[in-house]
């Protein structure tokens, strides 16, 4: 191995043991909430091996377990609804913008068809993640591009990652240690693995690598080696303790969004509702290990005796046994059930509250008075919208800005990189290379219209109470600028921005209009026009006679 390469490989490792020793304490949380509710994700302090798992040993309720997914559904449907379109494509020029709405919209029906097609897997990779951040506070999160697949989403097990965040919070240094077995690292590396790797005649045995992704310090456009990307990517092989690849990324494919964070950029991992509620569920596990205890003892209980001659001792406790010698001479049983509580420790009522919590604590209970209430009226949906959104804004913004921003910049360019979005106007490409305008991402989903449903419903009182002015004061009309109120109600209510004309073709529709009218007028006018001639006509020859 060169020279430069066994320093990039000590940097390298000595970084990863510096990282892992930072994650120990977040290590140990998250192996006590999976033990409690996500049994088959207990490995962050354990090794184990193949076929081997966690059996959810400690695991005596499923509130947590149960109500976890179903907060990702809700927030899944709440951002990114797989039956609706959930964002938009704009720049920041006002003026670009009418001119090539239609342009940003036949960009995001591309995308939009790659993101939900067969092979990509966002919808069952977002709804893990999801999961992942409703458990453990975070999700690292990847969009790839597979040669025969196109664009590839996956959410990665949490226990590999590794993350560093800048000045700004931002997690942007992602250092991944998996395991391959000498199958798959064949398959993975090809002709670039390790000479070990390739001599090795166990298919089985396993080897330790290590995928790290961070901005590089040395970046420069000119060059012709991976030096020549922003983003550094080194796969480096922890067994035989050499360089495998180097690379590099324009955009970095990696994301680690996360529920909230702790003021201190020194942790960069993710602080979860699960964590919030951990006295809960531990309490929970607590009271129901207790019930079971008591609910054992009653089901099988230890049994007392006067003397060991009874024939049948190891029939005791077997239903429908005979037990010869059971009975002394008088009748009385020589075997009795020793006595134990009669009642479980703790009510069920006394359970049902701290469930309860858990699930209030997971905002569940809005879904209930949602479904509850099936028939309200529009102004009391658009009031339960409102303070829907309200609930709710917090964890969307944050999950806006990790995750949702960067995935779209990244879709974006591999689809312009490989030439599957439209042909951008020359008049777009200038302003944008120039920086005139920046490209801008439009939230559109469910719970950003009901951020803004408080604006939509203003504007339709409004024009409700001038329709009703009018009839006192005619002028009243003038002072409405019916299309900006439009273009308010098709942004709020997320309608296409298709169903509007441009400037231009509203202006020739006009003149059209106009036209359409003037000749209307003109017919309209003919036959008083040839009444009028034909009575001057009359009158002149009347005169002419006398």
């Amino acid at each position: 191995m060169e020279l430069k390469h066994v320093k990039l490989f000590d940097e390298l490792s000595f970084r990863l043991s510096v990282m892992e020793s930072r994650r120990t304490s977040w290590d140990k949380v998250w192996d006590l909430i999976a033990k409690l509710a996500d049994p088959k994700s207990a490995t962050f302090n354990v090794e184990r091996a193949p076929g081997e798992f966690n059996r959810g040993e400690k695991k005596t309720d499923s509130t947590l377990a149960l109500a976890v997914p179903k907060w990702a559904n809700m927030i899944d449907g709440l951002l990114t609804p797989k039956t609706q379109k959930w964002h938009g494509l704009t720049v920041s020029d006002r003026y670009l913008a009418d001119r090539y709405r239609d342009f940003f919209e036949s960009v995001c029906d591309v995308m939009f068809a790659v993101r939900y097609s067969a092979a990509s897997n966002f919808a069952n990779a977002n709804h893990e993640n999801l999961v992942s951040i409703g458990f453990y506070g975070s999700g690292p999160f990847s969009v790839s591009e597979e040669y025969g697949r196109g664009i590839v989403y996956k959410s990665w097990p949490l226990r590999e990652f590794f993350v560093e965040q800048n000045n700004a919070g931002d997690v942007d240094v992602f250092f991944r240690k998996f395991t391959l077995n000498t199958r798959q690292a064949l398959q993975e590396f090809r002709e670039s693995s390790p000479k070990d790797i390739k001599e090795c005649d166990d298919l089985g045995k396993e080897w330790t690598f290590l995928m790290a992704v961070y901005p590089r310090t040395d970046y420069n456009p000119f060059r012709l080696d991976a030096k020549h990307k922003p983003v550094a990517c080194t796969y480096v092989c922890l067994s035989t303790k050499e360089i495998i690849a180097e690379s590099g990324f324009d955009i970095c494919p990696f994301f680690y969004p996360r529920f909230d964070v702790l003021p201190n950029l020194q942790d960069p991992y993710g602080y979860s509702l699960s964590m919030l509620l951990l006295p809960e569920i531990r309490t929970l596990a607590a009271m129901g290990r207790g019930n079971l205890r008591v609910g054992n003892r009653a089901a099988d209980p230890t049994y007392l005796m006067s003397d060991e001659d009874i024939i049948g001792v190891q029939c005791i406790g077997q239903p429908n046994a005979v037990i010869p010698g059971g009975l002394d001479k008088d009748g009385n049983p020589r075997v009795v059930a020793m006595q134990g509580p009669n009642t479980v420790p703790f009510s069920l009522e006394m359970i049902q509250d701290i469930r309860n919590t858990i699930r209030e604590g997971l905002d569940l209970n809005l879904l209930s008075i949602l479904a509850n209430k099936p028939n309200m009226t529009a102004t009391e949906a658009l009031q339960r919208a409102s303070e829907q959104s309200v609930m709710f804004s917090s964890t969307t913004s944050r999950r806006e800005k990790e995750f949702l921003g960067p995935m779209v910049r990244k879709e974006y360019e591999i689809l312009e990189r490989a030439g599957q979005l439209p042909q951008m106007p020359p008049e777009l490409q200038e302003a944008l290379a120039s920086g005139q305008a920046q490209l801008q991402i439009e939230y559109e989903s469910p719970i950003r219209r009901a951020q803004q449903a408080d604006e939509g419903t203003a504007v339709m009182r409004v024009l409700e109470a001038a329709a009703g002015l009018v009839q006192f004061d005619p002028s009243i009309k003038n002072k409405i600028n019916t299309e900006a109120a439009l273009e308010i109600l098709q942004r709020v209510w997320g309608a296409p921005g298709k169903i509007f004309n441009s400037k231009e073709q509203k202006q020739a529709k006009d003149l059209s209009d106009a036209q359409l009218a003037q000749n209307q007028q003109i017919l309209q006018a003919a036959p008083v026009i040839s009444q009028s001639a034909k009575n001057i006509a009359q009158a002149q020859a009347t005169e002419g006679n006398l």
